[in-house]
């Protein structure tokens, strides 16, 4: 996989009916339409302004990203932004946990309704749910183990 390093960084507005790529969060944020596409759900509606249900769901995305990242070395967390600029199937995976997080505080009324943290652990169990329902593992990619300062958070 060390061709991942050789990889250009994907054409974000290509995909933007479906996501925006956070240049801050250096991490894709479904869109209002994609989640409507893949649920059903007109989070608009549901939150009653565009803004309002674009903060939750950058929200969600937000907090998605501290879970998918809080079992990784510091390297590896690296490795995933990097590998999520480059390989739009990673994209549409995190779309997808995006999505069921969304399913899931729809389910019980409220997003704000997921985030029952267990203080022990620090653990959102709704979000761990929704990696665990898509089956999202990141571990790293073999044969890399940082990215060149030279092409870190180059581009996206």
């Amino acid at each position: 996989m060390i061709e991942l390093l050789g990889l250009p960084v994907i054409k974000f507005e290509d995909y933007s009916t479906d996501f925006t790529w956070d240049n801050i969060l250096h991490f894709p944020v479904a869109t209002i339409n994609y989640i409507r596409n893949r649920l059903g759900v007109d989070m608009t509606i549901l939150c009653g302004t565009e803004v309002q249900a674009k903060q939750i769901i950058l929200s969600s995305a937000r907090t998605l990203k501290y879970q998918l990242n809080k079992y990784q070395t510091f390297n590896n967390q690296q490795v995933l932004e990097f590998a999520m600029s480059r390989m739009i199937e990673m994209i549409y995976q995190v779309l997808e946990i995006q999505c069921e997080i969304m399913s899931a505080g729809i389910n019980t009324g409220s997003v704000l309704n997921l985030y029952k943290i267990n203080k022990a652990d620090v653990i959102i169990p709704a979000i761990e749910d929704a990696i665990n329902t898509t089956g999202f593992k990141f571990k790293g990619i073999r044969g890399i183990h940082d990215i060149p300062e030279s092409i870190y958070h180059k581009g996206y």
